[in-house]
């Protein structure tokens, strides 16, 4: 069986580079592949890029921190294609979109990832087994 491909959606944005790099390692370690898009693309361009990268993917997590449009728009695709998701969210976050209030998210503190590295490895492990015995 192919190794589940995960797509990380996270503003394009430095600060957010320790974060990718956790997640994907928690990943890698349950198993999955993470899936890498160019985030220099832009316009319509970069919009066909995602979509696509959301299509192939068996997984998405998303960091809705910042309730970045992008990151947003990305995941209304993701639930248009009923894809399974994992939300991530900084504790220290002020607003959370209240369309969203209602799933399942990861809460992390930016100062402690190894606890969302764990907590990622977890739901991702549980979703390999899911996918396993479908």
């Amino acid at each position: 069986m192919q190794r589940a491909r995960v797509l990380i959606l996270a503003p394009v944005d430095e600060s957010f580079h320790r974060i990718q790099e956790t997640i994907q390692d928690a990943v890698d370690k349950a198993g999955m592949g993470s899936m890498r898009w160019d985030p220099l693309a832009s316009g319509a361009s970069r919009a066909r890029h995602v979509v696509q990268a959301i299509y192939e993917a068996d997984l998405v997590i998303a960091d809705v921190t910042h309730g970045n449009p992008n990151v947003l728009y990305e995941l209304g695709h993701v639930h248009a294609l009923r894809k399974p998701a994992i939300l991530i969210v900084n504790k220290d976050s002020q607003s959370f979109p209240s369309d969203l209030a209602g799933f399942n998210y990861i809460v992390y503190d930016p100062d402690n990832l190894p606890a969302l590295g764990e907590a990622v490895f977890l739901a991702a492990q549980d979703l390999a087994a899911r996918r396993r015995s479908a």
